[in-house]
């Protein structure tokens, strides 16, 4: 049987002049809800973190803790629902659906280490100067890097080879080092650099008309990326081939952990599934069977599905998107990581 607890909020706890607590008529693992004395209900909210987007919030002080709440003219299932459903998104990290291997190598390498660098300077372990990120396009990497930045509480600079590409001598190498006087401007900072291999291309490889200008650059970049982490900047580089990259980028002291990054797994198509079809009218869809037939896909594959399901709706002029929809959108949309 389940124990039942006691109200948060007593009888004639006073909400305002007009009205107060009159007694206790639910408790939920996330909200108790009240009746009050003037009719009206109020749904009281546990998690002091929730950020409730509702245009009656509110808050309550409850030994010393202040609790959100919101006064309601009805009081049922559906309004719970959506009041917790319209809390605040999740955040860091956690808004990564499933991925749960690679989020556990980020919080035990990266994370924990920015967390506590008392404890690893003591084992004389030091936090990572440079993280590469490397894997099939489309899976996700550029989300990946923002949410870690989110989770260190960093600021993020995202520097990509095609905004920084200059027809003027030694222009792309101010450039780069303007970024990162940014970066050390406004530290701690994330610095994502997005298809390094356009930046940082082996030199081995690179044509005689262009060495002396791309010699520059790489140059400037390994400058920069040493002792990076002294600075409190984290460079995070993202590239679909690594093998393409200049070996002295990609050396320990300057990209410390090489990370792969592969298409979404299970619980991440499935999460995905549902982020996707968010506010559009959809029927009971079977998201386990859909994440299940994208095995393989990228996440900006499941993203063109629900587009091409919800168009397919739209043509065939039904209600709503359903199995049949998403049945014909599999037909049209391969996996793009396929061949």
């Amino acid at each position: 049987m389940e124990e039942v607890t006691r109200p948060i909020l007593y009888h004639g706890y006073r909400i305002d002049d007009n009205c107060e607590i009159d007694y206790r008529i639910a408790r939920e693992p996330s909200a108790e809800i009240y009746k009050l004395t003037n009719n009206k209900y109020l749904y009281l909210i546990l998690d002091p973190s929730r950020i409730i987007r509702d245009e009656n919030v509110s808050e309550v002080s409850v030994d010393g803790k202040k609790l959100k709440c919101v006064v309601s003219q009805v009081y049922n299932r559906h309004k719970l629902e959506k009041l917790l459903d319209d809390s605040v998104s999740p955040v860091g990290l956690d808004a990564v659906a499933g991925m749960f291997e690679l989020k556990n190598v980020l919080i035990e390498d990266v994370v924990k280490p920015f967390r506590n660098p008392e404890k690893y300077r003591r084992f004389k372990v030091s936090v990572p100067n440079g993280i590469l990120l490397y894997g099939p396009p489309g899976c996700g990497k550029t989300f990946i890097v923002q949410k870690l930045a989110e989770e260190l509480g960093y600021n993020f600079i995202e520097l990509k080879h095609s905004d920084i590409a200059s027809s003027y001598l030694h222009g792309t190498t101010q450039l780069i080092r303007e970024t990162f006087d940014k970066a050390r401007s406004q530290a701690p900072t994330v610095l994502f650099i997005d298809e390094i291999d356009g930046l940082a291309p082996n030199r081995g490889d690179v044509s005689s008309s262009s060495s002396s200008h791309k010699q520059e650059e790489i140059n400037e970049l390994l400058l920069q990326f040493n002792n990076a982490a002294k600075d409190k900047i984290l460079i995070i580089a993202a590239t679909n081939r690594p093998q393409l990259l200049d070996p002295a980028i990609v050396r320990p002291g300057r990209m410390d952990y090489h990370v792969y990054v592969g298409p979404p797994d299970y619980e991440a198509r499935l999460e995905l599934f549902k982020m996707y079809l968010k506010g559009r009218p959809v029927s009971s869809i079977n998201y386990e069977k859909l994440a299940n037939e994208t095995k393989g896909y990228a996440s900006v594959d499941i993203r063109l599905i629900c587009d091409n399901a919800a168009r397919h709706a739209l043509i065939s002029e039904h209600d709503t998107i359903n199995d049949s929809d998403f049945a014909e959108s599999l037909r049209i949309t391969p996996s793009s990581l396929v061949g």
